[in-house]
């Protein structure tokens, strides 16, 4: 066989041997996709994370084995021993062809529309065989990293930052051709496994990252099914009870009014979900201590008036609270999870918020949402519970910015209804969307929420949606108050979230003292009857700034 074309038979056959998931197929034969739950990563850290030891163990010593298998055998199979450049066929050209190949099979693996893992252990599986000494050198650099800082990705940058330099300290037993080639493709390997790690770098700097003792399968995912109940059988609390049975999760769902209960699981329907059939999977139960007996996860939908009243009750809860309702309690000016905090200090607090109306999460029209905790395990656990192909949920650890940008822009839902009653047309309210954000990144920021948090899904996703969407209540009942029409009774409809938290946001940004120009102005047409038309022109005549 000619030298040419063993190279690139060895480069192919490496690269396909390198390519294999194996992290995905180990999860993948627990009946969990890899790519959705902990870090998303196929390695062998986030496998040890969500499956455990064992299974952390094998994908370890089978993705290194990839590596090895490469650089030691494929150049004699594929070119034969006296085709490769030197006696020993763990050195070489097409020793380092085929280790190059394996691991860049790994990081980007074909049968993962080309996104793999970091390729750590395959890397060490080829410096295995091509310079164990230096491999010894740079696992001692790792040990040492890893017992200093318990972080296992900082200890991996830092062994991958030492391996040319381990490399080369091994170099004298080895010809100079060879010595140069390996030290240069160990530098660019390094530099490689470097820049995959660039998500855990961003976390490291902004102290966001989390020990290794901090991630259990327990806390960081939902592996196998889990036991929820739904407290608030309205529209929301229904979609994300239907979103968990189809999940694999068995729900309960809770509502306190028993003959409204007795209708849906009559009907399996909701009125406030027309056209969804519900799974008869679910169950119903209007005893709140029945509907929450054995539950390891609760996910509350209850009005943000009615939080604190029914989570009181549920002092001695031990598992993950989520709450999906966005809000701020007036007087307080607490966000629901904070509520939570007080009246639940035994759970572990989280909040699921973005743009999602309700019924389109019921049809499985897809919808991004995102999960805050204040650690990143609990996060990762909600991620997990909720993330399907349709309902993809990102992470947080930024809660208050995350809670405080979906409650406000209700309030801001409403100014732009108010536009559109008043016919305004699109450029005001593109210019009434776009100052809104700044003011709710500016209220945010003095609540100590994250300035780039209004920018992702719970800020500038959420309003969007809920200011253009006739999907969204907020909007519409600005739009009727811009069309001179008076607040519809409570017996008549609920009033939208936007109506209490308009209040409690004013009164949160005068105790913050911060400038809220259009949340004043929303809480003067609803407290103070002032006309619609009257509060937008005072804003169109404010004092000319400088864009913020």
């Amino acid at each position: 066989m000619q030298l040419e074309s063993s190279y690139i038979l060895t480069a192919l056959a490496a690269y396909l041997l390198g390519s294999i998931p194996t992290g995905y197929l180990a999860a993948k034969a627990k009946g969990i996709d890899i790519r959705t739950v902990g870090s998303g990563n196929i390695g062998a850290t986030n496998v040890f994370r969500i499956l455990g030891k064992g299974p952390g163990i094998f994908v370890l010593l089978v993705d290194a084995l990839k590596g090895s298998a490469s650089v030691a055998f494929l150049p004699l199979i594929i070119a034969g021993p006296h085709h490769c450049d030197c006696a020993d066929a763990g050195r070489g050209a097409l020793a380092l062809v085929a280790g190059i190949s394996a691991i860049l099979g790994h990081n980007c693996t074909c049968w993962l529309k080309f996104k793999g893992g970091k390729g750590i252990a395959t890397m060490a599986g080829v410096f295995l065989v091509l310079t164990p000494i230096g491999l010894g050198l740079v696992l001692g650099v790792w040990l040492i990293a890893f017992g200093l800082s318990r972080y296992v990705s900082l200890a991996s940058i830092t062994a991958a930052a030492a391996l040319p330099f381990a490399v080369w300290f091994e170099q004298r037993h080895w010809d100079e051709q060879d010595d140069l080639a390996l030290i240069i493709v160990s530098a660019v390997l390094g530099a490689l496994a470097i820049y995959k790690h660039k998500a855990n770098i961003q976390r490291l700097l902004a102290g966001t990252e989390s020990r290794i003792e901090q991630k259990t399968p327990e806390p960081t995912t939902a592996p196998g099914p889990q036991k929820v109940a739904v407290l608030g059988a309205g529209a929301w609390g229904t979609a994300l009870a239907k979103l968990l049975v189809e999940n694999g999760h068995s729900v309960t769902l809770w509502g306190h009014e028993a003959l409204k209960l007795e209708e849906i699981r009559r009907t399996h329907r909701n009125e406030r979900l027309p056209g969804i059939e519900l799974p008869e999977t679910l169950r119903l139960e209007s005893d709140l201590f029945k509907s929450i007996e054995g539950a390891q996860v609760l996910v509350i939908a209850v009005p943000s008036q009615s939080l604190r009243a029914v989570t009181a009750r549920l002092l001695q809860f031990e598992g993950t609270a989520i709450s999906v309702t966005k809000g701020i309690e007036f007087n307080t000016g607490l966000t629901m999870s904070d509520i939570l905090a007080e009246t639940m200090p035994k759970a572990r607090a989280a909040a699921l918020s973005g743009p999602s109306f309700a019924i389109e999460v019921a049809r499985g029209v897809p919808t991004a949402v995102v999960a805050a905790a204040h650690d990143d395990a609990t996060a990762r656990k909600v991620q997990a519970l909720f993330h399907r192909p349709t309902f993809r949920v990102y992470t947080s650890t930024d809660v208050r910015g995350v809670e405080l940008g979906g409650a406000l822009k209700n309030v801001m839902s409403i100014a732009a209804g108010a536009c559109d009653g008043l016919e305004f047309g699109d450029n005001a309210k593109a210019a009434l969307v776009t100052r809104a954000i700044a003011e709710m990144r500016r209220l945010g920021v003095a609540a100590s929420a994250h300035t780039e948090t209004f920018a992702g899904l719970s800020g500038l996703g959420d309003l969007t949606a809920t200011c253009f969407s006739k999907l969204s209540r907020n909007r519409a009942l600005g739009e009727r108050i811009g069309r001179g029409q008076p607040l519809p009774a409570p017996n008549d409809m609920p009033l939208a979230e936007g109506y209490p938290t308009t209040q409690s946001a004013h009164q949160l940004a005068r105790q913050l003292g911060v400038e809220t120009p259009i949340i004043n102005e929303v809480y003067a047409m609803l407290y103070e009857g002032k006309p619609p038309a009257q509060a937008v022109q005072n804003l169109l005549t404010r004092d000319s700034k400088a864009e913020d």
